[in-house]
């Protein structure tokens, strides 16, 4: 599948991912940002992914990044600028070529042995892990993540060119002025303390946790507010399904805290939305999860997925202190403003862009 914004005066950038930036999660909302950000700075933005009618593209990730890779060389001109997608990179164009990981084959496949089957973290390691290092070669290499660059240079052997991490509006994603508001919108209770969990049905974001571990512990104090599509949320939990992205800022303004319990992450999005709305976020140390232990302040609120009663010790303090939930507060803001903000994404990929030309 191929799709194209025009634009052009300053050249094509042909972009390889598994699924349309139409479609899904974070991986998806960085091309639609990023794809933006190219079109509005005058290049003509390509984009080639899997193909929606073949069986063999949408269940075999490895074959559909060869077929991509296939379509996107009998597209290429020289002067065109490859802006790939972690293996799906392996087989594209080299020349003028930047590969960004949003986290490695490798890595994934260590974090998640408890999560997937033997067989399938067995054939991830055997083919796409092996993809992905291909991939590192002859290109200009984007970790979005100190972790995930860590993970690239200690898995791979090679080194990581740039570390840009994944952005948001800070004005759109802003601290609430009036919780009550939005809550009232999204039919949530008025007068209870509403914990945040986003993807219920990614057995990466660590549901399991948070369901088996967290929730009984809490006994009934807290309310956990639930986006995403499952079966399995308990009773006593509130579900929003799935939400637009256009309205998930008022969510996260109309909650207290975001709990993110990930097995696995590169660069969360949900994470710096949070962090962005200025609600306090506890997460497990992978990812900007684990960039975050070196924060003052919110290095307190990253917790080891083996310790689930330090979520429950943390998240009744935010609810039994206005001090300390403030001053968590402010210190994810500072932090978003200073890190994750969408102009500095802006002009990190520009430059690096306008530097291969």
């Amino acid at each position: 599948m191929e799709t194209e914004e025009k634009g052009g005066r300053r050249g094509r950038v042909l972009i390889s991912t598994f699924r349309p930036p139409s479609q899904g999660g974070g991986v998806e909302r960085f091309l639609y940002t990023l794809s933006k950000i190219l079109k509005d700075a005058g290049y003509e933005v390509r984009v080639f992914s899997r193909n929606e009618k073949s069986w063999l593209e949408q269940r075999i990730r490895p074959y559909a990044a060869w077929r991509i890779g296939m379509r996107m060389r009998r597209d290429h001109n020289m002067g065109d600028i490859v802006l790939c997608n972690n293996y799906f990179s392996w087989n594209a164009p080299r020349e003028h070529s930047v590969v960004v990981f949003h986290g490695t084959e490798r890595g994934r496949a260590e974090a998640t042995r408890e999560v997937f089957s033997r067989l399938r973290n067995t054939l991830v390691r055997l083919v796409n892990s092996r993809l992905d290092k291909r991939a590192t070669s002859g290109r200009v290499r984007v970790a979005v993540s100190n972790s995930t660059k860590g993970e690239i240079e200690s898995y791979y052997k090679t080194t990581v060119d740039h570390v840009i991490p994944n952005a948001v509006d800070t004005k759109v994603f802003a601290p609430a002025t009036a919780k009550n508001g939005f809550r009232r919108e999204l039919n949530l209770p008025m007068d209870e303390f509403l914990v945040l969990f986003v993807g219920i049905g990614d057995s990466r974001k660590g549901a399991d946790v948070l369901i088996d571990s967290v929730l009984p512990r809490l006994k009934g104090m807290q309310r956990v507010v639930v986006v995403g599509k499952s079966e399995d949320v308990p009773e006593e939990a509130i579900r929003l399904g799935d939400v637009p992205f256009e309205e998930m800022h008022k969510v996260y303004m109309a909650c207290d805290a975001l709990i993110m319990p990930s097995y696995y992450e590169g660069c969360s999005l949900v994470t710096i939305e949070a962090l962005s709305c200025g609600i306090p976020t506890l997460v497990s140390p992978t990812g900007i999860g684990k960039d975050l232990q070196t924060v003052a302040v919110l290095c307190d609120y990253v917790v080891p997925l083996d310790q689930p009663e330090k979520y429950v010790e943390l998240l009744l303090r935010l609810q039994n202190s206005d001090v300390e939930w403030r001053r968590v507060s402010r210190a994810s803001r500072e932090t978003a403003v200073k890190e994750y903000d969408l102009e500095m994404f802006r002009t990190r990929y520009i430059s690096l862009i306008e530097s291969i030309e």
